[in-house]
């Protein structure tokens, strides 16, 4: 063989070999790449499963406290229960368990209207307006008081409420929603029954995404419509029907001296007859104010304790800044979780 058909015979395995090699080392990079996508989804599945037992190990922790409470007092409300439960950092802030932490917080809006804070805890529900029970003029005042101002949108936004749950059109004169909900692009029917979900609302007329937030902390479907006088906000006193004033009063008696909620020094309404005298001690009211909690005790608005509670506990990994978040209503009453929700 010549030397010259020797060297184009080397040329040709070289040429072979680094083809091989290329073709090799391409399978090898795409191995390696479907690998470490792999590895990263295992971790990241890895990852969230840590992150859901964190957090429903918040909800269980919130369930317990509240049952060991209701044992302990024997009511449902006592200082000692909405200290524990509503304003306790200690046992719901930043709680550290195996890889990460949980917390259990809510929104609370404090000394004004819709200047809210973080308060670590629980939130009952009976402290909120169910919006399958409440007639028109409170579902109205209570937009008036967290959405807008304006009297003509609120009444709109109440108007829309009303009819999306009660069968045939709305009291108010001139007002047809149906022809609405039938002309969208992708039309639907009114309900014409209750809310089963609070996300529901934004299905209903003129309930936009930030009508829905601003509303959420104050509204429910999970309670028999009356109100607890202790933990209550001066929001949905308000929508009850409750002047500034005396809204004030209820408010800061409640808080005792220190001007704080769910603290040691609360004052706690132990019975629904004498919520007007007990306020009168703390903070003297004329005839009116007598008269107007006269009339929401002789209506059955009020009430001395809770029952359910809402409980939201998010949780993050070390040195990781994804959260998991689980948020569920608890039913002491019946021992039974209401609704549940994760993301």
């Amino acid at each position: 063989m010549h030397i010259f058909d020797l060297r184009k015979k080397s040329a040709s395995v070289l040429i072979l070999s680094l083809w091989t090699v290329s073709f090799l080392a391409i399978i090898a990079a795409n191995i390696g790449l479907g690998i470490r996508q792999r590895a990263m989804l295992l971790s990241r599945i890895e990852d969230k499963s840590k992150l859901h037992y964190l957090s429903e190990a918040g909800v269980k922790k919130a369930i317990s406290l509240i049952r060991i409470n209701y044992a302990q007092s024997g009511i449902a409300y006592s200082i000692e229960t909405k200290e524990t439960l509503h304003n306790n950092p200690l046992l719901f802030k930043e709680v550290p368990l195996g890889e990460g932490l949980y917390q259990v917080f809510y929104p609370d809006s404090g000394q004004g209207f819709s200047r809210q804070y973080k308060q670590y805890g629980v939130v009952d529900e009976e402290r909120k307006i169910n919006i399958n029970t409440a007639n028109k003029a409170i579902l109205q005042r209570l937009v008036e008081q967290t959405v807008t101002s304006d009297v003509k949108q609120a009444e709109e936004i109440a108007n829309s409420i009303i009819d999306w749950r009660d069968f045939g059109e709305s009291e108010a004169e001139g007002f047809y929603s149906d022809n609405y909900y039938a002309s969208l692009k992708d039309p639907y029917p009114a309900k014409k029954g209750d809310f089963e979900v609070l996300e529901e609302l934004l299905l209903v007329k003129n309930i936009t995404k930030e009508v829905y937030a601003k509303l959420l902390p104050y509204i429910t479907i999970y309670t028999d419509g009356k109100i607890n006088i202790n933990t209550v906000s001066k929001e949905v006193l308000v929508a009850l029907g409750v002047d500034y004033v005396l809204a004030d009063k209820i408010i800061n008696s409640r808080r005792g001296k220190d001007g704080l909620e769910a603290t040691g020094d609360d004052h706690i309404f132990s019975r629904t007859f004498d919520i007007a005298s007990e306020l009168h001690g703390l903070s003297e009211l004329n005839r009116d104010e007598f008269k107007l909690i006269d009339h929401l005790n002789s209506t059955g608005v009020l009430k001395i304790n809770s029952s359910v509670y809402f409980i939201e506990s998010v949780s993050t990994l070390e040195n990781k800044s994804r959260e998991y978040r689980i948020s569920c209503i608890y039913n002491l009453a019946e021992n039974r979780v209401e609704h549940w929700r994760e993301k």
